[in-house]
């Protein structure tokens, strides 16, 4: 990835405003916005699971 598109994406998420259209509209390729996506929800499915509430709740 280029440095300018990380950059563009790390000023997105320090705002709070990472989504495809703010990504599209800072002329970011839907390649990266998708590798971007499936990131952050594979760190919120990391998160989730690996919080110790939901680990009393699965069933093993």
């Amino acid at each position: 990835m280029k440095y300018w598109y990380s950059f563009k994406i790390y000023l997105l998420k320090k705002t709070n405003r990472l989504n495809f259209i703010s990504m599209r509209q800072h002329g970011i390729p839907k390649q990266i916005i998708g590798q971007i996506i499936l990131d952050e929800v594979k760190n919120e499915i990391d998160a989730y699971y690996s919080s110790p509430r939901t680990l009393n709740r699965r069933v093993l």
